[in-house]
């Protein structure tokens, strides 16, 4: 039963491992990578006016988006539920939407059609929402995980109380076991002892060599009796 204890122990063990806290590694991933996008963005509208670092954020800006798509496919091969999967899916749609904005706006930087951080923004306003958005979810899933963890790190704490609990009685049992196999082997001992030592005083007082001796079978008390 002890194992059984332990194999329950071994699955939760594994299941918050292969599941929960992987998909709490990828939220959180997500959320610095999506962090480091709205960061690029704003250094790239900043320093409109210098193109080697227009071209320098601009580049970050394109690998932190690769990763933030990384972490959201990744997640959602394995989501935490079904719902968390859905939000996921909004969320692809939203990054898509929010990198459609970004790359428009750059494109018409380089083309000099926008030449100042204020024309910038104003450009890019209408695509600033799906990237909030984005974040806002992002903060909610990962909360979700972390509570998901919570309760898995509950329930291997409850099977392990278990199993300790179930450990100590069958220890407690096995002690009782033992305490009472040893009290009849000692009794099965002294039980013709006594009669033998009993038998032995009578023949030392009385000298008769007549009176009966009880049998003790071929063990060593019947080879002493004998």
């Amino acid at each position: 039963m002890s194992l059984v204890g332990f194999s329950s122990i071994e699955r939760t063990v594994n299941e918050l491992t292969d599941h929960d806290l992987a998909f709490f590694n990828r939220m959180v991933d997500a959320r610095y990578h999506a962090g480091n996008l709205r960061r690029y963005e704003k250094d790239y509208f900043i320093n409109l006016g210098n193109a080697s670092e227009r071209k320098e954020y601009k580049q970050k800006w394109d690998t932190s988006l690769a990763e933030t798509r990384k972490s959201l496919e990744a997640a959602a091969v394995n989501p935490l539920d079904a719902e968390a999967g859905s939000t996921l899916n909004t969320l692809k749609t939203q990054l898509g939407t929010y990198e459609q904005g970004f790359n428009t706006v750059t494109q018409q930087v380089e083309g000099g059609q926008v030449t100042d951080t204020a024309a910038a923004n104003a450009a890019f306003t209408p695509y600033k929402d799906n990237i909030r958005s984005l974040e806002t979810s992002l903060r909610g899933l990962t909360d979700r995980a972390q509570e998901a963890a919570n309760q898995v790190d509950d329930q291997i704490g409850a099977a392990a109380d278990r199993s300790r609990t179930l450990l100590i009685t069958l220890g407690a049992t096995m002690l009782v076991v033992a305490v009472l196999l040893s009290l009849a082997i000692i009794r099965s001992i002294r039980s013709p002892l006594g009669t033998l030592t009993a038998t032995s005083n009578r023949l030392a007082e009385t000298r008769d060599l007549t009176a009966d001796i009880p049998e003790f079978g071929s063990n060593e008390l019947g080879r002493v009796a004998g």
